[in-house]
């Protein structure tokens, strides 16, 4: 919650202070600004390193979800069994993960700019990692929690029920306006 709050404010007031019709890179706005503010450019390196180690984050679950739907019957390499750690699997896990990673280099160098890349990421990987899967976890494993750590009725109460249904249809409505503004932002864009 206190990295929420953190996350939420530094990204209001950052685009407080570079008011809509700007260029969308917020960071890019403040170097150019601010080109010898130590914490703007510190902020700018942190940034790059969040990108860099935030790539596996997005492609592990995508790598995961691909292998399960297109191979539902055949171990995955993270079964609990020893035909997991086969050759088979472990180089269709390979493929995934090429075929994957070409894929995402492939529509990085068509798109060409990356606050596009930043804005759809944020839109969507980010707004699922940070708030939407915190909460649907929350709904569906906090029973197991309940009943393992405390004395409780290990059912979620119904208020945090609320609360998280709340959260999950917030979150979702944010993230589809964002990635539908982004689009259309791309699009204007590329038409001009």
């Amino acid at each position: 919650m206190f990295l929420s709050t953190i996350y939420l404010l530094v990204g209001g007031l950052s685009y407080l202070r570079f008011l809509p019709g700007e260029d969308g890179n917020v960071l890019e706005q403040m170097l150019a600004a601010e080109p010898d503010n130590i914490p703007v450019q510190i902020a700018s390196v942190m940034m790059t390193i969040v990108v860099i180690l935030s790539y596996p984050l997005f492609t592990w679950p995508s790598r995961f979800a691909i292998d399960r739907l297109l191979f539902p019957k055949y171990p995955s390499l993270y079964d609990p069994t020893p035909e997991a750690k086969s050759w088979k699997v472990t180089i269709r896990y390979f493929i995934i993960t090429v075929i994957l990673v070409t894929v995402t280099y492939i529509i990085a160098a068509f798109v060409g700019e990356l606050s596009i890349v930043f804005g759809l990421v944020g839109a969507t990987g980010a707004v699922l990692i940070k708030y939407i899967i915190p909460n649907l976890l929350y709904l569906k494993l906090g029973p197991v929690y309940r009943k393992k750590f405390t004395n409780k009725d290990p059912s979620v109460p119904l208020w945090q029920k609320i609360i998280l249904i709340f959260l999950i249809v917030l979150w979702t409505c944010v993230g589809a306006i964002s990635t539908v503004t982004v689009i259309i932002d791309a699009v204007e864009t590329f038409q001009a």
